[in-house]
């Protein structure tokens, strides 16, 4: 238990200063509306985003939760993530120590996802996939540990977990996807084939179970909203969505094979890091890239199954085939290319369950030798220096270029973002009971919501004066007045900012 603790404990501590107001690298479009409207004041009765059906709910309880203590709906959500940080290393850790690593060892290992450069850049910039990591890893886990013996309540189990990652995000659903082969394939050796099938439906039963029981709870605790409605919402297709609905459109995407293998190499570039990313090599190769990637999968997969089925155990097996299965899930999701590093999150995950697996079956061959455990623990802690080095480079480097752009396009104010600058100000001008902007400082907002999450959330009773008449018709709106209003009904105890000053009406 120590070393879950531990793993746990880092995982809280790496979360909560990649999100701290020096390190946070912007927060997600999506996460910066939710925190916008928590903030207004949004009741918790609404009708949920079916692509994150879960979501507002856990934000709204943990930014309500959260507010006795002297948090900030910003930093509640902070701490959720944070949260989820730490489950997610403490499931990596407690699986490793199951499968018999050294505590020291199941740390690295657990250490190995957190640093990842995909996983680091989903906490830094507060993406809200985040949250479904741990119930997505905990399906991986379980899978790996029961495989041998396997019932038909781990099926269950694993499908439930795969149907609470879905809520959090419905892309978390794919993570059923190695559940159901382990439970059709690999798990318990002597079952018969209906035992199989039986245990293969309970996966998916279980995820339906697990967004059923969100909905009818949802519903009992917000009864004025349409159940139906909410069920429908519920097992609706995403929204956006970038599939095929009908099967002409399937057969037309299988013909779109070059650009699903150029989609797939992006993805790997993005979890390699920026300096692969961004290279000029690779991005004329993409196409290359994804075959190579989905070939060396194929590869590994029929290796282990065929060429190595004695000498390897069921675990490899299962995480090739975890690998296969949710790269072809996410190869096919054509859709913003910006967006590639949420579609291949999994690639920790899996890299660090692997590690354990590999590790977990070459100590156990050696006995009692200690090479192997030493070049383990070496590699781990190379590993983990050299994602940190890359991780923090790239993000100083990000904050050098938030001073470039046009200002209305701008991640930040100045050499902070938006939230580390409102909560200078707010510390700043502590006896200030509101704090007034001019229009055009703010005027991003339309487009980058971090501006109006952290008005709302880091300072008492923002205003912004000088705004267009077009400005309230905006989805979501600032907090507009007039100047002339303010200097009519103004309490005296107001913070302007240099340019609404220069606009207020001459005493």
């Amino acid at each position: 238990m120590l070393a879950g603790a531990a793993s746990a404990s880092l995982g809280f501590l790496l979360a909560w200063l990649v999100t701290s107001p020096s390190w946070s690298m912007g927060i997600n479009w999506d996460t910066s509306g939710y925190a916008s409207e928590i903030a207004r004041g949004s009741p918790w009765a609404r009708t949920p985003w079916n692509s994150h059906y879960g979501i507002g709910h856990l934000y709204w309880l943990a930014a309500h939760l959260a507010r006795p203590l002297g948090l900030t709906v910003l930093d509640s959500i902070r701490a959720l993530n944070a949260l989820a940080f730490a489950t997610s290393a403490l499931v990596i850790a407690l699986a490793a120590i199951r499968l018999r690593l050294r505590p020291l060892h199941a740390v690295l290992v657990a250490a190995v996802y957190l640093t990842g450069w995909g996983t680091l850049l989903l906490a830094s910039t507060w993406e809200d996939n985040i949250l479904f990591h741990p119930p997505a890893l905990a399906t991986l886990a379980l899978c790996l540990l029961r495989i041998d013996a396997w019932r038909w309540r781990d099926s269950l189990l694993a499908g439930l977990l795969a149907g609470l990652a879905s809520l959090m995000s419905w892309q978390g659903a794919a993570f059923a996807l190695p559940a159901i082969y382990a439970s059709l394939f690999l798990a318990g050796a002597h079952r018969s084939w209906w035992q199989r099938l039986r245990d293969g439906a309970c996966v998916p039963a279980g995820l339906i179970l697990a967004r059923f029981a969100w909905a009818s709870l949802y519903w009992l605790t917000a009864w004025q909203l349409d159940y139906p409605g909410l069920l429908k919402t519920a097992f609706e297709r995403p929204s956006p969505n970038f599939l095929p609905q009908h099967l002409p459109g399937w057969l037309a995407l299988l013909g779109r094979w070059r650009e699903l293998l150029a989609h797939l190499g992006l993805g790997m570039t993005h979890e390699l890091g920026p300096g692969v990313r961004d290279s000029v090599t690779a991005l004329p190769h993409l196409m290359a890239l994804g075959t190579v990637f989905l070939g060396l999968v194929v590869l590994a997969w029929l290796l282990v199954c065929l060429v190595c089925r004695r000498r390897f155990s069921r675990r490899a097996q299962f995480v090739v085939m975890g690998f296969l299965l949710l790269t072809l899930s996410a190869a096919i999701y054509l859709d913003l290319p910006a967006d590639k590093y949420k579609r291949y999150d999994y690639l920790p995950m899996l890299v660090s369950l692997a590690i354990t697996v590999v590790a977990a079956w070459v100590i156990r061959r050696e006995g009692r030798g200690r090479w192997p455990r030493r070049v383990l623990m070496f590699g781990l802690v190379a590993l983990v220096t050299g994602q940190l080095v890359v991780a923090y480079h790239w993000n100083r480097q990000w904050y050098a270029r938030l001073t470039t752009g046009p200002a209305a396009k701008r991640l930040g104010h100045g050499r902070k973002t938006w939230f580390a600058y409102t909560r200078s100000l707010g510390r700043a001008a502590p006896s200030a009971c509101s704090f007034v902007f001019a229009f055009d400082e703010v005027s991003g907002a339309k487009d980058n919501l971090e501006i109006l999450a952290a008005l709302l959330s880091e300072l008492p009773d923002p205003l912004v004066i000088d705004a267009p008449p077009t400005a309230p018709a905006w989805p979501r709106p600032l907090p507009l007045s007039s100047a002339a209003e303010l200097a009519a009904h103004g309490r005296g105890c107001e913070w302007l900012s240099p340019a609404a000053r220069s606009r207020m009406p001459s005493q």
